[in-house]
């Protein structure tokens, strides 16, 4: 799975709180009724093998856990238009459910701290099957 909030409204790095040490990450995917069809987390602070698993640069924070279950979140601050999420991941670390799914699809970062990054995705999708959804945001 790979989401992207792009081109978002201003976001400082203060905005994301403080992953290193206390604010947790969700990642929450939501079919056409509400239910859950996907989630990962991102717990502050830990070790991820021998490294941390946040990194944190002069306008961003990374988590990084790699393996058999693997979860990206990267949080960019920028202006706006220029602030920016990713969040990839495979393995059970997503929770996702079979596809296809009913549409509206919202998927949703949450943190710890109350701030909530979220995009819509309504009918039609450009791909909706077995394993596979891929679409633009409204």
């Amino acid at each position: 799975m790979s989401w992207r909030w792009t081109h978002g409204a201003a976001t400082s790095k203060g905005d994301f709180g403080n992953p290193l040490a206390t604010t947790d990450y969700q990642l929450c995917v939501y079919d056409g009724s509400g239910r859950t069809i996907g989630r990962a987390g991102a717990p502050p602070g830990g070790s991820c093998g021998s490294r941390p698993c946040w990194h944190e640069t002069a306008t961003r924070f990374t988590y990084v856990r790699a393996g058999r279950s693997s979860l990206t979140v990267a949080l960019r601050a920028g202006a706006d238009g220029k602030a920016a999420i990713l969040a990839r991941g495979s393995g059970v670390a997503l929770d996702l459910s079979p596809m296809p799914v009913s549409q509206p699809v919202t998927v949703q970062l949450k943190s710890s701290d109350g701030t909530c990054w979220e995009a819509t995705y309504t009918a039609p999708a450009s791909a909706n099957g077995p394993g596979k959804f891929v679409d633009r945001s409204d």
